[in-house]
């Protein structure tokens, strides 16, 4: 298995989890509580306060790109 990046879009907190491939996989967020979302192994997570390059994305993982 190999690790994936998940991300808590509430609070902004990236995560280092194993992906499962054949099974959905829940990550929580240690922060808020929330289930984080799995990014692609492309995706460069910006600085908690950078919002400009948070937006473009989760405007590119909405759109499929990531």
């Amino acid at each position: 298995m190999s690790n994936r990046s998940f991300v808590c879009w509430t609070c902004r907190a990236v995560r280092r989890a194993e992906a499962q491939y054949s099974a959905a996989r829940d990550v929580v967020c240690a922060r808020c509580g929330e289930r984080m979302e799995k990014l692609g192994w492309r995706a460069r997570v910006p600085s908690r306060d950078d919002d400009r390059a948070w937006a473009e994305l989760r405007e590119l993982q909405r759109a499929g790109k990531l």
